[in-house]
């Protein structure tokens, strides 16, 4: 539910006729993700121990969350400081 919202969220923006590939492109990244994140952890499991794994990619999954978040937030300021520049 909380994906599909956020799917809809972001390509509520996109032009109608722009929909279908970003859909489309967004679907490929995302399996191509999933299966290496897949493979990844079971490797990791089995050489290093569960645990170790979890934490490995349960951190790094957060880790990427807050830096994508603070990236969107600088990508905010620094385009409404261009804007106020251009005026």
């Amino acid at each position: 539910m909380v994906f599909a919202l956020a799917i809809y969220t972001i390509l509520k923006q996109f032009d109608e006729h722009l929909v279908c590939a970003a859909m489309a492109k967004s679907y490929r990244l995302q399996m191509v993700i999933t299966a290496l994140v897949s493979i990844g952890a079971g490797y990791c499991a089995q050489y290093f121990g569960v645990v170790t794994a979890l934490y490995l990619f349960s951190g790094t999954g957060f880790v990427l969350i807050i830096m994508l978040t603070l990236g969107g937030h600088w990508l905010k300021q620094r385009s409404a400081l261009l804007r106020a520049d251009q005026k």
